[in-house]
Order: structure tokens, then sequence, then C-alpha cells
């Protein structure tokens, strides 16, 4: 599932994030509409896209997948500090996959 990248969207507030990985793969995550499966390919493939159209802003795909652990493993308050929760979800045959949930 490509998402459409036609019309990227950056944050809006008085104070622009620093542009690291983690700060990137947040802020694509909650661009993602409640209930949306992503697999580890979205975030190797989909995200740094995002993060070239958004920002033009290049970064190994792989280290997206690495920070992107990271945040699920260890820095879950980024997550919910962002206000989005990963599901662990079986849809992706031999990958593991995961539901985009909002939280209010």
């Amino acid at each position: 599932m490509a998402f459409n990248f036609a019309r990227p969207t950056k944050s809006v507030g008085s104070k622009a994030p620093k542009l690291s990985v983690e700060n990137l793969i947040i802020e694509f995550l909650q661009q993602l509409p409640q209930g949306t499966v992503i697999g580890s390919h979205h975030i190797q493939i989909d995200a740094p896209q995002w993060a070239y159209t958004t920002y033009k802003k290049r970064f190994n795909p792989d280290t997206f997948m690495r920070k992107f652990r990271g945040i699920k493993n260890e820095k879950t308050h980024m997550l919910k500090n962002a206000g989005v929760s990963l599901k662990e979800v079986s849809v992706f045959k031999g990958e593991k996959s995961w539901e985009i949930q909002h939280i209010s």
C-alpha cells in the first residue's frame, strides 16, 4: 500500500521540531488515518519517501527501521506524547504489522 504524497504536509506550530529521524517517524505516524495498518516495509519505504517529499531530507531506510524499533520498544513516551498508539496485528505474511490508533 503506497501512501499519497501528492500534497505532503508539515507540522504546524510555533516552533518546528528538530528534523531527527525519530521526529520524522512520529510525524509520519501522526498523519496516517486511524486504523491504518502498516508493516515494516512502510517504515523503510514510505516514511523515507515522505520525509524527502516533505522536508527534502534523505535518510537510509534501515535507519528509519532501527529508530522505529527504538521508539516502539524503548521510547514509547514519544508515541504517547504524540497521541499515537501502535497495536500489533498479523496482516502481512512473515512481516510484523501494526494498526495506528490515535489517542485523544
